[in-house]
């Protein structure tokens, strides 16, 4: 949902209405970002919440959510469609503050997407994760039954959750750790947080291994 721009002096505008179908989606998703997605699990491999993120951004109120009933998870080409287009307004909007910018989330619940199709979320994600990373963001797929594993953990699956959705963020200096391995991705990551290395602001062991490999693995291409 996006805010007024009207002058304070106008008249308001009619909203669209939301279905209670909607809005038990929208409840479900949110329940689940609190108590899940802000939550440590013991399986995760680390300390901290999944996601070290999302409760600032929730008590910020920087978290948005966006629901397609409309979409069935037939046409993968639809819904990369979609995230494209989300992409070049997150990608406008984007705050020039650095914490303001990390705090950023867009959930793109799609909760017309039944099991036989549920795969498709990740070949939609493997479709348009390099136009996401290109564009200085990231891109998650989460559904009950997703086979992505936590990076510190491969035998959890840790991007579980109750209703078909994407999120989109913005790139932060954790995320080597999931851009190390493809050149073309950890350029974009280099070109954003190599100072931050430089700087000795990144200490996290694995993250500066990884950092460390790549660099050198691109400086020899």
């Amino acid at each position: 949902m996006r805010a007024d721009s009207s002058p304070p002096d106008a008249p308001p505008t009619p909203k669209t209405p939301v279905s209670l179908a909607d809005l038990r989606a929208a409840g479900a998703v949110l329940d689940w970002l609190r108590d899940y997605i802000c939550m440590p699990h013991p399986d995760l491999g680390r300390s901290g919440p999944v996601c070290p993120f999302v409760p600032q951004s929730l008590r910020t109120d920087q978290v948005r959510i966006v629901l397609h009933d409309e979409i069935d998870g037939s046409d993968p080409d639809r819904i990369a469609g979609l995230l494209r287009d989300y992409l070049a307004e997150f990608v406008a909007t984007t705050p020039s503050n650095a914490v303001a910018r990390r705090q950023r989330s867009l959930v793109i619940v799609l909760p017309g997407v039944a099991a036989p199709h549920m795969s498709t979320l990740d070949s939609v994600h493997r479709a348009v994760k390099p136009d996401m990373v290109r564009g200085g963001a990231m891109l998650g797929q989460f559904y009950e039954g997703c086979p992505e594993t936590a990076v510190r953990n491969p035998d959890f699956a840790v991007s579980t959750g109750p209703v078909p959705c994407f999120v989109i963020r913005h790139m932060a200096p954790h995320d080597v750790l999931f851009l190390h391995q493809r050149p073309d991705w950890f350029a974009e990551y280099h070109r954003r947080f190599a100072a931050d290395y430089a700087a000795g602001k990144v200490t996290d062991p694995l993250m500066v291994q990884l950092f460390r490999r790549a660099e050198e693995e691109l400086e020899n291409r």
